[in-house]
């Protein structure tokens, strides 16, 4: 998905001599990890153009893999690998399976939240000034330890990342992920 992106960026900006992103923000994925959790997101994908007002039936609605997997014929070239537990399904089990209705406010494939921007390894020091007396990272090394990785568990809290912790402070990335 990012090359796609990239390369339909960098076309999209030569052809209209546009600068800067072309999206708001990165694709987003989310891992299914059980049975459940992927009927819960076939469903909600089959029943989007229902819920965006697209289409008043899905057998009317010609993008979507809906076609396939209930047997209806369609241009489109069948594409979907079905999910191990339900390879047996009849055409009318998965008509049945991805019809039902979801539950109010059921959310799929969207950020979990907004994350802010990690702060620069200047906003860091500035924090360790205000959590310690230390005024550079060589007066934090010499802290001691416990004080130390109090200090950097709360700066993680505060959008820190692993990496910074690790490169500003010299100490190893397995210690810092276990805070």
């Amino acid at each position: 998905m990012q090359s796609i992106s990239q390369l339909y960026s960098r076309y999209f900006s030569s052809k209209y001599g546009s600068y800067g992103p072309l999206y708001r923000r990165r694709f987003y994925s989310e891992p299914i990890d059980d049975e459940e959790r992927m009927e819960v997101v076939m469903r909600y994908v089959h029943q989007e153009p229902l819920r965006l007002g697209l289409a008043e039936n899905l057998d009317e609605w010609a993008w979507s893999s809906w076609h396939e997997y209930v047997g209806l014929d369609s241009d489109l070239p069948n594409v979907c690998e079905k999910p191990d537990t339900c390879r047996q399904l009849t055409k009318e089990q998965w008509r049945e399976l991805l019809s039902k209705p979801l539950p109010e406010g059921t959310k799929c494939l969207e950020p979990k939240e907004y994350r802010a921007p990690k702060p620069t390894e200047t906003q860091v020091l500035s924090m360790v000034r205000l959590m310690t007396t230390a005024t550079n990272w060589a007066e934090f090394n010499a802290f001691p330890k416990d004080e130390r990785l109090k200090t950097i568990k709360q700066l993680l809290q505060n959008g820190a990342s692993i990496r910074q912790m690790e490169k500003l402070t010299g100490i190893g990335r397995g210690i810092i992920q276990n805070l």
